[in-house]
C-alpha cells in the first residue's frame, strides 16, 4: 500500500497535505538465461493511484503504470507504459490516456504520448540523448489545438459569460538544452476565425495575434526574452526579466510594459472605453511581489454610467496592486471632480481607494471607495465640504436652480449594476448634509405652497393670495440659515428622516420619501412663517386666528366651513419639531403641506392647512329664527337686485327707443327740406 510505505519512510508531511485514497506499489525481479550469463529483469508497477491535494483541491488518478528494466550485465534496456493519468483540477482537467516511453544505455524515446488539457489534445513527442554521461541533451515537442471552449471553461464563471471565443488554437513549446542549460519556446496564436477574447483590444482586432515567450533556465533562474502579446509582429505588450532561486523561494524581477497606447473595452462595461500606457516592474518574493511603475491613462469613458475620466496617472509602489494615483478630471452624468489623488490597494477580489482627495462644485471632498471585480459592488465613504448646493444638487439630482448656499455632507453607502438607473435602484446606504446661508430656488419656496389645490379651487382666496405672492416680504421667506437632514436610500427612493430648515421668516419640519429615477417626492412640510408675511396673505391670513368673535366680511356665513376646511388640530401634529425662526422672531403662525408629486411642479401641492384650533362658538351662536332671517334678507337681496337689474335693462331699452325715434324724425326733416330745394 502507497500509504503504509509512506509512514514507513517517515513522510508523515505528505500525509497531512494529501489525502491517500487508495494506491499499491509492486516489485517483481526474476532472474533468467545462463548461470555463467544471468540475465536480471525488474518489473515496478504502481496500480489504481487516487490521492487529493488538499491546499490546491488537486487531485491524480492513475490506473496502472509499469517500468520494466532488462540488463545482461554491460547495458541495459526498459521501458514504461502509463495507463490513464489523470489530474484533476477545478480550473482544468490534464489526462494523459495512454503513453509509453523507451530508454536503452544511451537515450531516452517518447515512442507515444499524448496529454489532453479537458478536450484538447497535445501531442509530445523526442527524446533526451545521453541522458547517463555529461553531455545530456533534452529535445521535446508538443504540439496541439486548444480549443477555444477550453480556454473559456477556465475563466471564473462570473466573468466568463463576457467572453467571445471561436475554434481552436494551435500550441507549440519545444524543449531544448542540457543538464546545465534549457531553453523553452512557447507561441500560441489567434486570428479572427480562432481566438478567445478575454479583452476587447483594439490594436488585436482583425489581426493575427501571437502570444509567444523563450524561456532560459540556467544557474537557478528562469529568464525571459521576446516575450509577450504582438499582433502582425507589432508588440502590443512585452515582458521581460527573470524569476530567480528556483529551487528555494522565487524572487521576481521582471519588466511589463506597452509600448504603444492601448485602447480598450473594460470587461462588463459594454461600449465603454479605456486608453492606456505604461511600464511596470515587479519584484520581490513571487508570494507577494512589490509592483513599481506608471500608467497614464489619457481617457476612460463608460457610457452606460455617463461616466468620463481625465488624465489619469497611476504610480504603483507596493506590494501586489499598491500605489498612488492622480486623476486630472472626474465626470459622471452632472457630476463633476478635478484634482485627484488617492492611494490604491487590491485585496481579495476588492480594489480599494483610500484617503481619496479632491475637488467639487466650488468644495472639497474626501474619503474612501472600494469596488469588488467579482460581483461589482462599491462601497462609498465620502465627505464633503464648502461647495457650491445649487450646482451640486443641478449636478447630482438635475434639479436646477433648486436652491443655493454652502453644502456639506457625510456619506456612507453601498451601490451595483452596469447602468446609472441600475445603480440608483441598488443604492443602500444613509447620506447627512447642511446648507447653510442661501436661497430656496425652484423647490421649497413658501409662495409655492399657496398654488395648494385646495387654496386655488376657492376664487376669493386664490385672487388674495396670487396678488401677494411676488411681494418682497413674501420673495424673502426664501432665504434661509441652514438647511439640513439625513437621507437613507432603498429600492430607488431616498427616505427623509427628516430634513429641517431655518431661516429669518420661515422654517420647516420635512418627512416623507423622494423618488430617485423621476424626480418625485411625497412628503409632509409642517412650517412656519413670520406673522409679517401672516398680515399680507389677506383672507387666507385672517384664517389663521385662533379666535372669530364676527364673521371674516369676504366670506360671510362661509367663514366657519372654510376654517374647517383651511385648518388642522396642531396637537396630532409633531409641531415641537418645527425649528425656530432664526431671526428669533417669536411672533408667527404655523401650517401644514401635503405634497405629492414633480418636486418641480407647483400642481404637486395637494394641500396648505393651518395648524390652529379655532374658536368659532360665538359666531356659531346664530338662532334658527336668525338664520331664516338671515335667508329671508338673502333672497329679498338678491329679489331686488334682480328687480334692479331689470328696470335698469328697461330704461335702457327705452332711450334706445327714443334714440331711434328721433333719428327717424330727423330723417323726415332731412327729406322735407331736400324737396323744397329742388322746387
Amino acid at each position: 500500500q502507497l500509504k503504509a510505505l509512506l509512514v514507513a519512510a517517515g513522510q508523515l508531511g505528505l500525509l497531512k497535505d494529501n489525502d491517500i485514497k487508495s494506491g499499491t506499489l509492486s516489485l517483481d525481479a526474476s532472474l533468467t538465461g545462463k548461470l555463467d550469463k544471468p540475465v536480471p529483469k525488474v518489473s515496478l508497477n504502481v496500480d489504481n493511484v487516487n490521492i487529493k491535494n488538499i491546499p490546491s483541491n488537486t487531485s491524480v488518478i492513475l490506473m496502472s503504470s509499469n517500468a520494466d528494466v532488462n540488463t545482461d550485465g554491460k547495458s541495459f534496456t526498459g521501458g514504461i507504459d502509463i495507463n490513464n493519468l489523470k489530474v484533476l483540477n477545478p480550473v482544468a482537467n490534464i489526462s494523459a490516456p495512454k503513453s509509453k516511453i523507451s530508454f536503452g544505455q544511451k537515450d531516452i524515446n517518447i515512442d507515444n504520448a499524448y496529454v489532453l488539457l479537458n478536450n484538447s489534445r497535445i501531442d509530445i513527442t523526442g527524446m533526451v540523448s545521453d541522458y547517463t554521461t555529461k553531455d545530456i541533451n533534452f529535445d521535446i515537442n508538443a504540439k496541439g489545438n486548444i480549443l477555444s471552449s477550453d480556454v473559456k471553461s477556465m475563466i471564473p464563471a462570473d466573468l466568463r459569460k463576457e467572453v467571445a471565443s471561436a475554434g481552436s488554437l494551435p500550441l507549440s513549446v519545444k524543449i531544448t538544452g542540457n543538464d546545465k542549460a534549457q531553453n523553452i519556446a512557447v507561441n500560441l496564436s489567434a486570428n479572427t476565425s480562432n481566438y478567445v477574447s478575454i479583452l476587447s483590444v483594439d490594436a488585436l482586432k482583425g489581426k493575427n495575434t501571437v502570444i509567444k515567450s523563450d524561456i532560459k533556465i540556467a544557474n537557478d533562474s528562469l529568464k525571459l526574452s521576446d516575450t509577450g502579446v504582438y499582433a502582425n509582429g507589432v508588440g502590443v505588450l512585452e515582458v521581460k526579466g527573470s524569476v530567480n532561486n528556483l529551487s528555494k523561494s522565487q524572487t521576481l524581477a521582471l519588466d511589463i510594459s506597452t509600448p504603444q497606447q492601448i485602447s480598450m473595452e473594460i470587461p462588463t462595461l459594454k461600449k465603454s472605453n479605456l486608453k492606456a500606457k505604461g511600464n511596470i516592474s515587479v519584484s520581490g518574493a513571487a508570494v507577494n511581489p512589490v509592483l513599481k511603475g506608471n500608467i497614464d491613462i489619457p481617457v476612460i469613458t463608460i457610457p452606460d454610467m455617463l461616466l468620463t475620466m481625465e488624465n489619469m496617472s497611476v504610480n504603483l509602489n507596493g506590494v501586489i496592486a499598491n500605489g498612488k494615483g492622480t486623476l486630472a478630471k472626474f465626470t459622471s452624468g452632472g457630476i463633476t471632480a478635478q484634482n485627484l489623488t488617492s492611494d490604491f490597494s487590491f485585496k481579495d477580489n476588492v480594489f480599494y481607494l483610500k484617503n481619496l482627495t479632491g475637488e467639487a462644485f466650488d468644495g472639497k471632498i474626501n474619503g474612501n471607495i472600494s469596488y469588488n471585480i467579482i460581483n461589482g459592488k462599491i462601497g462609498v465613504i465620502f465627505k464633503g465640504s464648502g461647495m457650491n448646493a445649487e450646482k451640486a444638487i443641478a449636478g447630482a439630482a438635475g434639479l436646477k436652480n433648486a436652491l443655493s448656499g454652502t453644502l456639506g455632507f457625510d456619506a456612507n453607502v453601498t451601490l451595483h449594476g452596469a447602468t446609472d438607473v441600475e445603480m440608483m435602484k441598488n443604492l443602500k446606504g444613509k447620506v447627512s448634509f447642511e446648507i447653510t446661508d442661501g436661497t430656496f430656488g425652484n423647490i421649497g419656496r413658501f409662495e409655492n405652497y399657496l398654488f395648494a389645490q385646495n387654496l386655488q379651487s376657492n376664487s376669493i382666496i386664490k385672487a388674495a393670495i396670487n396678488s401677494v405672492a411676488a411681494l418682497p416680504t413674501v420673495k424673502n421667506t426664501a432665504e434661509f440659515k441652514s438647511v439640513s437632514g439625513n437621507m437613507a436610500f432603498n429600492n430607488g427612493w431616498a427616505s427623509l428622516s427628516p430634513i429641517k430648515t431655518s431661516g429669518p421668516s420661515m422654517s420647516s419640519y420635512i418627512t416623507g420619501k423622494y423618488n430617485l429615477l423621476n424626480a418625485t417626492a411625497n412628503v409632509i412640510v409642517l412650517g412656519r412663517i413670520s406673522a409679517e408675511v401672516v398680515s399680507l396673505l389677506g383672507p387666507l391670513g385672517d384664517l389663521s386666528v385662533s379666535k372669530l368673535t364676527s364673521y371674516i366680511p369676504k366670506f360671510g356665513t362661509l367663514t366657519g366651513n372654510l376654517i374647517n376646511a383651511l385648518t388642522t388640530d396642531p396637537k396630532s401634529e409633531n409641531v415641537s419639531a418645527i425649528p425656530l425662526l432664526s431671526s428669533g422672531n417669536k411672533n408667527y403662525k404655523d401650517f401644514k403641506v401635503v405634497f405629492n408629486g414633480g418636486v418641480e411642479s407647483r400642481s404637486s401641492v395637494k394641500s396648505f392647512k393651518w395648524l390652529s384650533k379655532c374658536d368659532t362658538s360665538e359666531i356659531e351662536q346664530v338662532t334658527v329664527k336668525e338664520q331664516i332671517e338671515n335667508t329671508k334678507q338673502a333672497i329679498q337681496e338678491a329679489k331686488q337686485h334682480k328687480v334692479e337689474q331689470l328696470q335698469k335693462s328697461l330704461e335702457e331699452s327705452r332711450a334706445k327707443a327714443q334714440e331711434a325715434k328721433q333719428q327717424m324724425q330727423d330723417a323726415k326733416e332731412g327729406l322735407k327740406n331736400l324737396k323744397n330745394l329742388l322746387k
